[in-house]
């Protein structure tokens, strides 16, 4: 099994730096290919995870012409 895949997610130890967009964007160009302009629905349940999560995705939605739904 690759050390990433969607069904078992990366983990970050403690002392590693957060995810930045360059990282966030090699991860999901694992899982493409995408339509030119990406519309990707993220569910936010408001705490610190998944609003980063939704931060990391408009931020690479809106560099592609697109745009995420939380």
């Amino acid at each position: 099994m690759p050390a990433w895949s969607a069904s078992r997610p990366p983990t970050a130890a403690p002392d590693e730096t957060p995810l930045g967009d360059a990282e966030f964007a090699g991860l999901l160009d694992r899982l493409g290919p995408f339509e030119r302009h990406p519309l990707l629905a993220v569910a936010c349940s408001g705490g610190p995870d998944s609003l980063a999560l939704t931060w990391l995705a408009v931020r690479w939605a809106r560099a592609r012409g697109g745009d995420v739904v939380a």
